[in-house]
């Protein structure tokens, strides 16, 4: 099956601060994604650059 969506080595620089380094994901047709943390722990960060922002 081929995946939908797929990040492979994503690292996220915010001003000086890394945010997360070497981050990979995996999404299939049919699969369920959820994404939880803690206030400023980088979900945001994640869709924009999923989204190219």
């Amino acid at each position: 099956m081929e995946p939908i969506i797929e990040i492979k080595e994503l690292t996220a620089i915010y001003g000086d601060n890394v945010i997360f380094t070497n981050a990979n994901l995996t999404v299939y047709n049919r699969d369920f994604l959820v994404i939880i943390g803690p206030n400023g722990g980088g979900k945001t960060t994640l869709i924009r650059y999923m989204l190219g922002l």
